[in-house]
């Protein structure tokens, strides 16, 4: 399994304890970006709080990413400044710019795989 990166866009306020994951998208391999955006600010998820969203048999409901680590969130104002500092393929230059489109704070989450 390699190390993939998708971006959950939260479709409630940051602060709302069962986030819902609206969007998902799936960055093309930049390894280099992906710490960029690691390190610009990522946080893990609160105890209380678990990111849900739409699944074959329903809401799914998830606290950890499938290598067992906490799932982290970031503000899309980071992500799109992360990602400004590299050469996008067209996938990544289109998400960067629909994260630099997001109101600042709109809670992105990071979903490993």
């Amino acid at each position: 399994m390699g190390l993939d990166l998708t971006l959950v866009v939260n479709a409630y306020r940051p602060d709302d304890n069962m986030p819902l994951g609206y969007e998902r998208l799936r960055l093309d391999a930049n390894h280099k970006m992906f710490d960029s955006i690691k390190d610009a600010g990522a946080v893990p998820l609160r105890a209380n709080r678990e990111l849900r969203w739409y699944g074959d048999e329903g809401i799914e409901r998830r606290q950890d990413d499938p290598y067992g680590d906490r799932i982290t969130s970031i503000r899309a104002k980071l992500v799109a400044d992360a990602m400004a500092k590299y050469k996008l393929s067209d996938r990544n230059t289109a998400i960067a710019a629909y994260m630099k489109a997001l109101p600042p704070d709109t809670e992105i989450f990071l979903w490993w795989h």
